[in-house]
């Protein structure tokens, strides 16, 4: 268990899509609590972070040092991995907007040189960054905290300081994965790893109660290749 003091919101000015803005005197704490489970015979180490946020204005990240060699980071999309690299595209002037160093990602986010790899899995977060540093930290944003503002341009803000829902200031839970693996997302199976994390298997008594119909052991189905999904059966129209 973690106790941070933070800042307790920020103070911005009259036209905050400048971003001139800066954090405020008061602080509060923040209590980060988190409970690391190897099972055994697993691959992956659970974690379960428990978040009691007081602070508003702010993003907590997750940060894990990954040693790998790596330009470019793989994550899970819409039927797809995607794969980026540290930095995004660049004009012309080889300049970048740094808010765009942080992509999306649905259940996964992978590192890898080709020989090894390590996967941050989860059921629910959906922003990462590669950084540029020696030990390519790759960081995970458990959540942010936002003021509810409409802005369609920088001369007509609306800001509603009394809606607070986007600060989230409440007890906040995060379930995700650490997975070293050998080889890239692929060779490493870490589609199956997020699969076994979002999608665990249900139980249900069939024997040896005198009613049960099922045998001991029994499939439906089964498929051979690790890296195909199935996201949904229907039945046959005519049988």
């Amino acid at each position: 268990q973690w106790t941070l003091r933070v800042p307790a919101a920020a103070q911005y000015d009259q036209v905050p899509v400048k971003a001139d803005s800066k954090r405020i005197e008061q602080t509060v704490d923040l209590v980060i609590t988190s409970r690391l489970t190897l099972a055994r015979g697993a691959k992956r180490l659970d974690v379960q972070t428990v978040i009691e946020n007081t602070a508003q204005d702010h993003r907590v990240r997750v940060l894990l040092p990954t040693g790998i060699a790596a330009d470019n980071a793989d994550a899970a999309g819409h039927f797809n991995v995607d794969r980026r690299p540290i930095y995004p595209l660049r004009d012309k002037e080889g300049q970048f907007y740094p808010e765009m160093q942080t992509g999306p990602q649905q259940i996964f986010v992978d590192v890898s040189d080709g020989q090894r790899g390590l996967a941050v899995v989860n059921d629910s977060l959906t922003e990462y960054q590669l950084m540029d540093d020696e030990q390519r930290t790759l960081a995970l944003t458990l959540f942010r905290s936002v003021r509810n503002r409409i802005c369609t341009e920088a001369r007509s803000t609306g800001a509603f300081p009394n809606q607070k829902g986007g600060q989230l200031l409440q007890t906040l839970q995060f379930h995700y994965a650490i997975y070293p693996h050998a080889g890239d997302w692929q060779a490493g199976e870490v589609y199956t790893q997020a699969r076994e994390l979002n999608n665990p298997p249900a139980v249900w008594q069939v024997s040896p109660h005198t009613g049960s119909m099922l045998p001991a052991q029994m499939g439906m189905f089964e498929v051979n290749n690790p890296n195909i999904i199935v996201s949904a059966l229907k039945k046959a129209e005519d049988s």
